[in-house]
């Protein structure tokens, strides 16, 4: 009588080295799409936090609470309560905030910030008396993500240009900005490269200036960054420069 034999014969290594393979090629595709998936929502959700800024300093402006005005965050004119808090500490989001045009202040994907001591801290504007308030431990806000409004400078036909150390900004953008009107921008720390790029493409509708894209250039439209070699879109920088690999990013608000 035969027996019927159960066979004991396994994978061999090549059939194993083929599943292995496989394997590995499919992981490779699903990474490349999350990942895609990742930075598509990062840029998504920063474009909304952007646009959103100019949601809310249009709100703040008709309400009530607002006076019709932004005041400046920079410059000789900034207006600080006597003591306690400095330019540093100030920001348009907490003009904001007291208003009630945002509930918070928006969380950012993109860029790193440096928060420095007493980042929970922060300075706050007084809707009553029309002036910034705070105390000695209050957190600067020079390395993080904010909006600023400062006098706009020179206009220009070819380049936007941040100056710090006068506290001017202007935009080079399809219609000119006054000279000496007020100006809403938001600033963003040490956004790498490739969200830069992605975000110009998204906001400005079209290509970045750039022969590689290790050192891109994006001096026109509503958000611009400067990653050559020999930056000019700012001047008299007051911040910490950006890291290696990133770039300071601007966005333009409004004029007011």
């Amino acid at each position: 009588m035969k027996r019927n034999m159960k066979s004991t014969k396994g994978f061999t290594l090549v059939e194993m080295l083929g599943v292995l393979a496989i394997i590995a090629i499919l992981v490779s595709v699903v990474s490349v799409g999350v990942m895609s998936a990742i930075r598509s929502a990062r840029i998504t959700g920063t474009v909304a936090n952007l646009k959103n800024y100019e949601t809310a300093v249009a709100a703040h402006i008709a309400f009530n609470e607002g006076n019709g005005f932004i005041p400046l965050t920079k410059g000789a004119t900034t207006p600080l309560a006597a003591t306690g808090v400095a330019q540093a500490n100030v920001h348009v989001g907490q003009v904001l905030l007291a208003s009630g045009a945002f509930e918070q202040l928006p969380a950012w994907r993109v860029g790193k910030e440096i928060l420095g001591a007493n980042s929970t801290l922060h300075a706050t504007w007084n809707v009553d008396q029309s002036i910034f308030e705070g105390t000695a431990a209050t957190s600067i806000w020079t390395d993080r993500a904010r909006a600023e409004c400062v006098i706009a400078g020179a206009p220009s036909a070819t380049s936007a240009l941040i100056d710090e150390g006068a506290n001017t900004a202007t935009f080079v953008l399809n219609r000119p900005i006054v000279q000496g009107a007020k100006i809403v921008y938001v600033k963003i720390p040490n956004v790498s490269i490739a969200d830069a790029i992605e975000l110009s493409k998204s906001i400005n509708r079209k290509e970045v200036n750039t022969a590689t894209e290790i050192n891109p250039v994006q001096r026109i439209g509503k958000f611009v960054f400067d990653a050559s070699a020999t930056p000019s879109l700012v001047v008299n920088e007051s911040g910490t420069p950006a890291e290696a690999g990133t770039v300071h990013c601007y966005y333009f608000v409004g004029t007011f």
